[in-house]
């Protein structure tokens, strides 16, 4: 779940540990975030395995995409499946 950090800049967190986020990028019915870490999580419709997650299950909160364990993502966007 995103929160907003209640610092002046604008940060925002993914899951309950609080991951500091660097970048979100939506589509109509699903999202992706760039952790500080280079991390990148997926959520939302995923019934044509456009989340990135390897399956074409739906997620109501964010999930960590393991098939770039290994590699650092520096931005996300979407155009019809996660890029």
């Amino acid at each position: 779940m995103l929160a907003r950090y209640p610092f002046g800049n604008t940060y925002y967190s993914v899951g309950e540990k609080g991951v500091p986020v660097k970048m979100v990028a939506a589509g109509a019915e699903h999202t992706a975030a760039v952790t500080e870490d280079g991390e990148l999580y997926g959520w939302g419709w995923g019934r044509y395995g456009n989340l990135g997650l390897g399956d074409r299950n739906d997620r109501l909160v964010p999930e960590k995409v393991s098939a770039i364990q290994g590699e650092k993502m520096v931005m996300v966007a979407f155009y019809v499946f996660l890029l």
